[in-house]
């Protein structure tokens, strides 16, 4: 195989379905960048080894290197981590299990990488929903996630998910996404504020897509709220870790105005649409509870 310029990273677990269509997206990139595939399965029993196999005979047939490997210990952070020290190339490039990717999605990640020299390139995830999703979930503050649409832009941070990352830029520490933030969920906030801090350049772009599949479960009052919740509990203890007291000050003080904007809205809203209403003002009281509970020093476990 030749050597590829970067890795794309695939984590997985229990998704064995998902994982499938992800990767199969892999294989039909319209692109002359040379790149292999790592799959992590976090999980110990190896559930979607099989399907994900499968895939690799495919990969094969085309002339394309995918890789399997194991990260026993369920932490996100361990995954990713693992699947960084499996690299060949000169980048990674991450996408979600449970997510698929544009026929041109690494060629326009290589784009812009080219066009900024920036060592960190996200590109822009959109959900896809079944049609029995409830419409009322889909007015949720995670929906349509950060509505983007500059062909590319400095941005002082990112998440993991569609993320180009110039391995170089994660060799400053031994572990580049943080363990004690891998059953917690962050880490990849975590990262990006480090990177951040190094002086490390970091850009996103509307112009390279991905699709999120997103399942019935999500479409709850319970999902939104704690998703709220972690956000927030996380990116203060981030925050913390980073920027200090100072950034961590203001920090609360621009959170607590928006929540608390978000409720007054909320409130507003609910005589003429009660159902978004009352969506709305549990996201943003999450958010609150989050913020203290960081405040105080609380973690909430069972990131999956």
């Amino acid at each position: 195989m030749n050597q590829p310029l970067l890795t794309i990273a695939v984590c997985t677990r229990k998704r064995p379905e998902l994982v499938k269509k992800c990767l199969e997206s892999l294989l039909v990139q319209k692109t002359e960048v040379p790149f292999d595939v790592v799959v992590v399965e976090n999980d110990d029993q190896q559930g979607s080894r099989g399907i994900i196999e499968e895939c690799i005979e495919k990969a094969t047939k085309i002339g394309l290197e995918m890789r399997y490997f194991c990260e026993p210990v369920q932490n996100i952070a361990l995954a990713r981590n693992r699947a960084i020290r499996e690299c060949r190339g000169d980048f990674v490039l991450f996408i979600d299990d449970d997510e698929t990717a544009a026929e041109d999605w690494v060629e326009k990640m290589v784009e812009i990488q080219k066009r900024t020299d920036a060592d960190v390139v996200q590109g822009t995830c959109e959900p896809v929903f079944p049609d029995d999703f409830p419409e009322l979930f889909r007015h949720g503050s995670i929906y349509p996630y950060e509505a983007f649409t500059e062909e590319c832009a400095r941005v002082p941070g990112v998440t993991t998910n569609s993320t180009l990352y110039r391995l170089e830029a994660l060799s400053g520490r031994e572990n580049p996404l943080d363990p004690d933030y891998g059953t917690t969920g962050g880490s990849d906030f975590e990262l990006s504020l480090y990177l951040d801090g190094i002086g490390k350049t970091q850009y996103k772009t509307a112009l390279a897509k991905v699709y999120e599949f997103q399942p019935l479960k999500r479409a709850s009052f319970r999902f939104f709220a704690e998703r709220n919740f972690r956000e927030h509990l996380n990116t203060y203890r981030a925050i913390r870790k980073h920027c200090g007291r100072m950034g961590s000050l203001r920090f609360i003080a621009l959170r607590l105005k928006l929540k608390l904007k978000g409720l007054a809205k909320a409130v507003l809203i609910f005589p003429f649409h009660p159902a978004i209403a009352s969506l709305q003002f549990s996201e943003n009281l999450a958010g609150l509870a989050g913020l203290f509970c960081a405040v105080l020093g609380l973690k909430k476990r069972g990131y999956k």
